[in-house]
Order: C-alpha cells, then structure tokens, then sequence
C-alpha cells in the first residue's frame, strides 16, 4: 500500500465517522424536536439520521452519491435486494424519504404525534442495524 492510498483510507474513515456523528446528532435533534412539538422539524431530522448513517456504509463501501435519489436507489439495490438487512427496512426508509419531502417542501403539512414517535424509536433501531453493517465490514 503506498502512502498515497494509506492517506485516502484514512481520509475515508474520517469521512464515514463524520456521517455517523451527523447520524447521531440528527437523532439527538429528531427526540428534542419531538418533545418539544415540533413534529414536521423532528421528521426531517428524523430522515438525516436515517440518510446519514446510510451514506456512512456506503462511504465505508467505496461509494459516493451526489442526489438523495441515489442513495435511496442504492439503499434498495444493494442492501434490501440482496437480503444484507431485512426487507422491512424499505418500507421504513421510504417513509421518511417522503415524508421528509413533506415537512421540508408541503405548506403546513401536519404529522400525528403518536406517527412521528413510532416512526422516531424505529429509526432509532434502524441506526442500530446501520451500525452493525458498518462494523462487520
């Protein structure tokens, strides 16, 4: 290995920490938001954690995207299809990719609370598998 690839590996793990550390502070920010009622703010964190610890794998994986399509797509492709996380996990995931599109882009769009806290301790568990995939690598 020359100094040249050391130095990108090292570059890598520095980048896939700063996703899973965006992962967490966004699930940080997802629960204050949701206590505090700000129910369409703790959705669009709530997708970020999600979206984050996602592109932290990938990134680990040799893979970059420049739209949140492509890692949506690729989330599907490349860890639902090949049965390297449960297939419920799509559903999930495709529930705060649109919803997310809701809070950020719907004017006064509301979410039930008792939705967003189901949905807010479900992502807590899917971070958890997201981790798991990171460390088998």
């Amino acid at each position: 290995m020359t100094e040249n690839d050391r130095q990108e590996k090292d570059y890598s793990a520095v980048l896939v920490n700063h996703w899973i550390d965006k992962a967490r502070n966004d699930l940080e920010s997802a629960q204050v938001n949701f206590q505090s009622g700000r129910l369409s703010n703790a959705v669009r964190d709530i997708y970020f954690a999600c979206f984050h610890v996602v592109s932290a794998l990938f990134m680990k994986e040799g893979k970059t995207f420049n739209k949140h399509s492509q890692v949506r797509a690729s989330f599907h492709r490349d860890l639902i299809k090949p049965g390297r996380i449960d297939v419920l996990w799509g559903p999930f995931y495709e529930w705060v990719f649109d919803h997310r599109q809701q809070a950020d882009y719907q004017p006064m769009v509301e979410f039930e609370s008792d939705e967003v806290k189901a949905i807010l301790d479900r992502a807590e568990t899917f971070i958890g598998e997201m981790k798991k995939l990171l460390e088998s690598r």
